[in-house]
């Protein structure tokens, strides 16, 4: 803007020098059009890419996962992957029904991603007193909060069996406590996801 007014031979070379600059860049961008053009198509392509591998591995990961077994006394790390690999499938929401959750239940939550909400529907047990007993604290559930939210622990007595369900698409049934897991021989299945209804409609009924 000072070289269109001031009145000297450096404004004047100033002058020229930036139309010299605007008129290559000109060129520059002519010349060199369909390069950009096809950056930008390679671009494009990369993420539609990008999106249909996440997808292939996203089924692989699905395929991996059984969905009827058994597994035998002692075989406590393949029980723990087995759970882990559901867990670590939720994208929205997990909700667990088990009569018997502890702390050690909520280490193979940690695994989940992050943002995923986890509802956990369990028991109350009672001691000789008749005063009930809760497996999980307050305190342990602010505790896994702070680190892997969001957390909610409600209270029911109309399960016997114990339930996981994945975003609300799948259903497993799953024959022990997870607290168990590899620890006594148990079975599991998925089941028909049109249960899911049905079971969240009991889970939050009142007691």
């Amino acid at each position: 803007m000072l070289s269109a007014v001031l009145n000297s031979q450096t404004a004047v070379l100033v002058s020229v020098a930036i139309m010299d600059a605007f008129v290559k860049m000109r060129h520059f961008m002519i010349s060199n059009a369909e390069v950009v053009c096809r950056m930008s198509i390679l671009e494009k392509r990369q993420i539609v890419t990008d999106a249909k591998v996440d997808e292939i591995l996203q089924r692989i990961d699905v395929a991996e996962t059984p969905t009827q077994g058994v597994f035998y006394d002692g075989q406590l790390w393949d029980a723990r992957v087995f759970v882990e690999r559901l867990v670590g499938c939720a994208k929205r929401s997990l909700l667990l029904i088990d009569n018997w959750v502890t702390v050690e239940t909520l280490d193979l939550f940690a695994k989940k991603r992050k943002g995923v909400r986890l509802s956990i529907f369990t028991s109350e047990h009672y001691d000789k007193n008749g005063v009930p007993h809760r497996k999980i604290s307050p305190a342990d559930i602010k505790t896994f909060n702070a680190q892997y939210p969001k957390l909610a622990v409600r209270y029911n007595e109309l399960f016997h069996d114990r339930f996981l369900i994945i975003d609300d698409k799948e259903l497993y049934l799953i024959g022990a406590s997870l607290k168990d897991l590899g620890h006594k021989c148990f079975g599991f299945t998925k089941m028909d996801a049109a249960e899911i209804r049905r079971i969240k409609k009991t889970a939050f009924a009142p007691s």
